[in-house]
Formats: C-alpha cells, structure tokens, sequence
C-alpha cells in the first residue's frame, strides 16, 4: 500500500521516467515513504477497522450529542454498542439512530430518532461505548492508476510523499545519502532539499505536520 500513485512518481512533475524496468524499486521507494509518513504523523492512513472503547465524563467540554472518533477520515461506522450493568455485556444499538458526520463524529441520537434511540445523549462512564468504524484512505490501485483517475488521498498528502520517494530515488542514484544539503533534479527543475536523519524532505515535512496526531 501506498499514499502516492507510481504514475505520479514517474511522471514529469517529478522523476520522468517512461521505462518499466525500475517499477518495482520505486514501488518499494513508495511503500517505504508511506511507512515514513506514518511514523512521522503517528497514525495509519491506509483504510482500516477500527474498535473503540471510549470514555466520556459529565463535565466534558464536547457536546453531548456529537463525539469526535479518535481516528480519521471515517468512511463509515459497522457498530455501536453501549456496556448494560445489568447484564455485564454490550448491546448493539441500532445504526438508524445515530449519524457520522464530516468524517469526524458520529452523532447519537439522530435527529428525529430521539424516541427510539437507547440514550436521549451518550452514557457517561469508562469504556461505556464501543465503536467499530473504518477510518482511513482508500489506496486500491495505486501502483496502476493514472494520475488522470481518481485517488482518495489528498493532493498534498500525496506530493508530500512523492517526493519523499523521488528523494531517496535520486539520492540513492547519485550515491549522496548522507545528511545535508541534496541538490536532486525533481521534474524540469534542480532543487536543493534539506535532509534530516529521519528521512524526509523539509518541503514534506511540513506538509505531513497538518496530519500529525499528537500523542496523549
């Protein structure tokens, strides 16, 4: 899996090149940067299930209606179950009564499912609620997609680690990996990148900060 597609690696925004033959070394280049990606933002971007069990006060500054996932974007919820005291196990509420909103939260009850839903606002307590959702992008066909088709991942998101990948390509072509200034040759234009030890381009790294999730 990766977050850019090899067409754009290959492309003349970047590496230019129309041959086959080093597909699979700049795949590789790709799936690493990715993992780079990851590692820096401290989260997984390629689609995944998630199970939550959440904690929720009474004096919480959220709205009591509305509570922010804690992985994004969300593609859709598979279930919610709330933790029943009596009998020491979770009942799967019914998903005509709650709502995911803006990739973000998920809503409970829905508006105009107040009556029927289980709660008139989520239960407070430790591990009351339980959410299994699926949360990331969609990076089917990566390796095949023209960069004219449609890819999930936000533009930015995937320049970031495109060039994270040309970086380490034309590095490793000219054999200068070490720590500095790397003059590379990025499309038409020759560009000086700053390197740090972690391995990614100052230009990426300041893309990947706006997806960065800071650890609690």
């Amino acid at each position: 899996m990766a977050l850019a597609r090899l067409s754009l690696l290959k492309s003349t925004s970047f590496l230019n090149i129309t041959s086959s033959d080093y597909d699979d070394e700049l795949k590789n280049l790709l799936t690493t940067a990715t993992a780079d990606a990851d590692n820096f933002c401290n989260r997984t971007f390629e689609q995944t299930t998630y199970t939550n069990k959440l904690f929720t006060r009474n004096k919480s500054r959220r709205n009591d209606n509305k509570f922010l996932l804690p992985e994004s974007p969300v593609s859709s919820i598979t279930s919610m179950s709330f933790w029943d005291t009596s009998d020491e196990q979770y009942e799967v509420e019914n998903a005509d009564y709650y709502l995911l909103v803006d990739e973000l939260w998920i809503q409970y009850p829905k508006l105009g499912e107040e009556s029927n839903a289980s709660y008139s606002i989520f239960p407070h307590g430790v591990n009351y609620i339980k959410i299994t959702y699926i949360a990331g992008y969609d990076t089917t066909d990566w390796y095949s997609l023209e960069i004219t088709e449609a890819f999930e991942v936000p533009n930015d998101l995937e320049y970031a680690v495109c060039l994270m990948a040309a970086v380490k390509w034309l590095a490793g072509r000219e054999e200068r990996m070490s720590i500095g200034l790397l003059n590379a040759g990025i499309g038409d234009e020759n560009v000086a990148y700053e390197k740090y030890q972690k391995g990614i381009p100052k230009e990426s790294e300041e893309i990947l900060k706006n997806y960065r999730k800071h650890k609690v």
